[in-house]
Protein backbone atom coordinates (compact mmCIF):
# COMPACT_ATOMS: atom_id res chain seq x y z
CA UNK A 1 0.00 0.00 0.00
CA UNK A 2 2.77 2.85 0.99
CA UNK A 3 4.00 1.72 -2.51
CA UNK A 4 1.51 2.21 -4.17
CA UNK A 5 0.48 5.54 -2.68
CA UNK A 6 4.46 6.45 -3.19
CA UNK A 7 3.73 5.70 -6.98
CA UNK A 8 0.92 7.46 -6.99
CA UNK A 9 2.86 10.48 -5.56
CA UNK A 10 5.27 10.38 -8.18
CA UNK A 11 2.58 10.20 -11.08
CA UNK A 12 1.18 13.51 -9.68
CA UNK A 13 4.26 15.51 -9.01
CA UNK A 14 5.25 14.01 -12.73
CA UNK A 15 2.02 15.56 -14.20
CA UNK A 16 2.32 18.45 -11.62
CA UNK A 17 5.96 18.93 -13.49
CA UNK A 18 4.53 18.67 -17.17
CA UNK A 19 2.21 21.26 -16.51
CA UNK A 20 -0.83 18.59 -16.72
CA UNK A 21 -3.24 20.65 -14.02
CA UNK A 22 -6.14 18.79 -14.63
CA UNK A 23 -4.60 15.40 -13.85
CA UNK A 24 -2.50 16.41 -11.07
CA UNK A 25 -5.29 17.78 -9.60
CA UNK A 26 -7.57 14.69 -10.47
CA UNK A 27 -4.82 12.65 -8.84
CA UNK A 28 -4.12 14.82 -5.68
CA UNK A 29 -7.77 14.46 -4.94
CA UNK A 30 -7.91 10.67 -5.38
CA UNK A 31 -4.62 10.32 -3.04
CA UNK A 32 -6.54 12.97 0.03
CA UNK A 33 -9.71 10.51 -0.28
CA UNK A 34 -7.11 7.53 0.07
CA UNK A 35 -5.29 9.58 2.91
CA UNK A 36 -8.00 10.55 4.70
CA UNK A 37 -8.93 7.78 6.98
CA UNK A 38 -5.51 7.33 7.81
CA UNK A 39 -4.95 10.52 8.69
CA UNK A 40 -5.78 10.56 12.57
CA UNK A 41 -3.22 7.19 12.89
CA UNK A 42 -0.56 8.77 11.40
CA UNK A 43 -0.80 11.39 12.96
CA UNK A 44 -0.32 9.83 15.59
CA UNK A 45 2.37 8.02 14.84
CA UNK A 46 4.37 10.23 14.34
CA UNK A 47 3.63 12.07 17.48
CA UNK A 48 4.38 9.00 19.18
CA UNK A 49 7.82 8.76 17.28
CA UNK A 50 8.78 12.16 18.10
CA UNK A 51 7.75 11.97 21.61
CA UNK A 52 9.93 8.80 21.74
CA UNK A 53 13.00 10.57 20.04
CA UNK A 54 12.70 13.20 22.71
CA UNK A 55 12.64 11.10 24.92
CA UNK A 56 16.30 9.39 23.71
CA UNK A 57 17.90 12.32 23.83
Amino acid sequence: LILYLSNLTMFVVANLARGQGMAALIGSLILAFLLWPMLPRALRLLTRWAGEGVGLR
